[in-house]
């Protein structure tokens, strides 16, 4: 029934909505023995739930063969099986995995029983907070088969972004049930070693340390930072540090029992019962992703475990899933896992990361522009890429049949490419760097480009790589232009226009007047005869006089080729571009300009963009404690139309982190959730206004702020898109 009113599954099972019994209903139910069981359930969690499911399988497979054709022989084997399965889906659910259950126990059973009455926050009830942090916020695993997937955990076997585990968990219990029939036929088992079930479960990953047990490790930074961990050797504990940020990965040393003075349960154990995160963060609303595009790529960065003076770098592959499950067919879950391919030094600075998705191979690229500070030394990129091995690569969307063959796994293609020699730094005005054809128009050879601004006088200096097919080495130098001829200006936009003469980078800058605006807009052209051709001219916004200015290029008149869009507090403006036999470009005004609809001043303005034909703004205001989401859209320049949405998961765990194009009619934003990667999608709403059409707060990633989301493949994203970083020198 809540499923069916839309509440979250978690907070379904959490809230016990519509009813659902409580433990301590289940307790009464059973005359104490639920309470005497989940006292020592050892036998759920970690080997021991393997041990559990190996020991009934073995016995049922045992009935099975000796059967000799008996049915009822075969249905004892399958009553007997069924007992094991609860054991091997205990092994999928993510709360059993790395919880240390054994010796996070009280041996007092009266002290743990009264205990538990008041929720004593020690020993079996810090193993509780363990199994429920674990369960929703979700583990990267892996199976015998080589198959990676994020599992989640109790109360999450219905939710949205648990079908992938739910499905992977389906299949071994199918294969549980289908080997007892086999044993029933041949009259053979196999051999422990080959249980179906258990090569297709998630590896052991218990939070023990021990040189014995490979499955736990953290130095690959696979999941976020166990709550607790113990040390055997010492038969000491440390806890992570940060309660409520699950992406610090530093633990001090604590005790998840009582402590003798003062009386009662250790300091940490208190703060976790009463951690903001257990309180409030624990099972936030979620709504099912069901995308056919929206992929992303997260970049994580993280401190390298063998040289303490670099950073080692991952990559995280997210996108669409084909599924068949009643009531679902899509998913949006991680596709692939990427470790430490790329270290650097702590002085190396990443200025920025682009894509490029090369359309007949279905191969995406990835280009990394880095500095090391001194202006002695170059600015260099290096290239990674990887390509859809599917059948159509024109699509995200993956069947979950072939996701296990179709890896999405970072291969290097170049290293440390000088770009920019004697590199001073961006200077004052708006960098930018592209890949994309410009001085060849063949798409299998873009260019590596940079525009920056050295120096007082702010000028241009154009530098341009070009790659050989593939974006692949070898690398020519086409261009390290600087132009001294270009009036001194702080440059607020480098754009690539796309017109029907040809590709031009366009650099431009809103200068206000006291009456009005004018646009400073300075064009390049480049072709192998003439080398590099340089236009100016100047446009004027009246009435526009100390309003902000946003210049966006697209084609939002379907037209074939780029229009300039200038959006002011009070106005969206669509210039049509022409050339003129000179070469210079003219600006036309492709009709009246609109009213905006815009945002009044004080509100967090997050960005301008073109969206298919629309031209959103999207803005936030926070007040009273509360935060408002609104959106505005021109389609196709026309008026703007507002809508606001409260923001339900506004809070202290709540951090956005960055805004994508999602398709003609949806944004996707990607948050930090308590220091778990999270996100949702917008979707606009066909009698007008904004809704949130999926929600997940936790991929199963931790969000290290220092990374960076890029879309993959063929998703194209905004078609431009101007952010707000308000900066008062510009």
């Amino acid at each position: 029934m809540a499923f069916r009113q839309g509440v979250a599954e978690a907070v379904a099972y959490h809230t016990r909505a519509n009813g659902m019994p409580t433990n301590a209903d289940y307790t009464i139910a059973t005359l104490g023995y639920y309470a005497q069981i989940s006292w020592y359930n050892f036998d759920h969690f970690g080997p021991d739930a393997r041990a559990a499911y190996t020991a009934c399988h073995a016995v049922a497979l045992d009935l099975a063969a000796a059967g000799n054709g008996n049915e009822a022989a075969l249905k004892e084997a399958y009553f007997m099986d069924a007992w094991g399965l609860h054991f091997l889906t205990d092994i999928f659910s993510s709360g059993h995995l790395r919880a240390p259950r054994r010796v996070l126990h009280d041996n007092n059973a009266a002290k743990a029983f009264l205990g538990a009455i008041a929720e004593v926050p020690v020993w079996d009830i810090q193993c509780r907070y363990f199994h429920d942090e674990d369960s929703a916020c979700g583990l990267l695993v892996s199976n015998e088969e080589g198959s990676e997937w994020i599992a989640y955990g109790d109360k999450e076997y219905f939710s949205g972004h648990g079908r992938i585990n739910r499905l992977r968990c389906e299949r071994a219990v199918q294969a549980s049930v289908d080997e007892v029939y086999a044993a029933f036929n041949s009259g053979s088992v196999p051999a422990v070693s080959s249980y179906a079930a258990l090569r297709l479960a998630p590896k052991l990953q218990q939070a023990v340390v021990s040189s014995s047990n490979p499955g736990w490790s953290h130095d690959t930074f696979d999941s976020f930072p166990p709550l607790w961990i113990y040390n055997p050797s010492s038969n000491t504990f440390v806890c992570r540090t940060k309660i409520d940020d699950h992406s610090d990965y530093s633990w001090e040393t604590a005790y998840p029992g009582y402590e003798w003075w003062p009386p009662g349960p250790s300091k940490k154990a208190s703060s976790i019962k009463s951690s903001v995160y257990r309180k409030s963060g624990q099972y936030p609303p979620s709504k099912p992703l069901e995308l056919e595009s929206g992929g992303f790529v997260q970049i994580q960065r993280f401190p390298d475990d063998v040289n303490p003076a670099s950073w080692s770098l991952s990559a995280n592959v997210f996108g669409p899933i084909a599924i068949d499950l009643p009531s679902a067919s899509l998913t949006f879950s991680l596709r692939n896992r990427t470790r430490k391919f790329a270290t650097n030094a702590t002085n190396i600075r990443i200025l920025h990361w682009s894509k490029y998705f090369h359309t007949p191979t279905g191969k995406t690229s990835f280009v990394r522009f880095t500095h090391a500070g001194d202006p002695t030394h170059d600015l260099k990129v290096d290239g990674w890429s990887f390509e859809l091995n599917q059948p159509d690569k024109t699509s995200q969307v993956v069947d979950f049949t072939d996701l296990d063959k179709s890896p999405l796994i970072f291969t290097q293609d170049f290293s440390q490419i000088s770009l920019v020699p004697k590199f001073p730094g961006p200077g004052l005005s708006s960098v930018r760097y592209f890949v994309a054809p410009w001085t060849d128009p063949d798409p299998t050879r873009p260019d590596i480009i940079a525009v920056t601004f050295p120096g007082e006088k702010s000028q241009p200096r154009i530098t341009v790589l070009s790659s050989s097919p593939g974006l692949l080495p070898p690398f020519t130098q086409k261009l390290d232009f600087l132009d001294t001829a270009a009036p001194k200006s702080v440059w607020s936009h480098v754009k690539l226009l796309h017109l029907f003469t040809g590709t031009r980078l366009l650099v431009a800058n809103a200068v206000p007047t006291d009456i009005h605006i004018s646009l400073l807009l300075r064009d390049y052209t480049y072709t192998p005869s003439t080398g590099l051709v340089v236009h100016q001219i100047t446009v004027t916004l009246d009435g526009a006089a100390g309003q902000q200015t946003h210049l966006l290029v697209g084609d939002v008149l379907s037209t074939g080729e780029d229009q300039l869009i200038v959006t002011t507090d009070n106005r969206v403006m669509i210039f049509h571009i022409s050339t003129t036999p000179s070469g210079t470009l003219s600006y036309t005004l492709a009709s009246t300009p609109s009213a905006t609809g815009a945002v009044a001043s004080g509100k967090n303005q997050t960005l301008t963009a073109i969206l298919g034909s629309n031209i959103l703004t999207i803005s936030s205001i926070v007040l009273l404690e509360k935060r408002t989401v609104e959106f505005v859209v021109s389609k196709k320049g026309g008026p703007g139309v507002l809508s606001s949405v409260e923001d339900v998961m506004w809070g202290p765990g709540f951090v956005e982190v960055e805004w994508l194009g999602v398709g003609e009619t949806e944004v996707m934003e990607v948050f930090k959730w308590y220091g778990m990667l999270g996100v949702r999608v917008w979707g606009m709403k066909e009698e007008g206004g904004w809704e949130v059409v999926g929600l997940c707060a936790t991929l199963g990633q931790v969000a290290t702020m220092s990374g960076e989301v890029l879309q993959w493949g063929p998703e194209k994203g905004f078609a431009d898109v101007d952010w707000y970083n308000p900066r008062p020198e510009i």
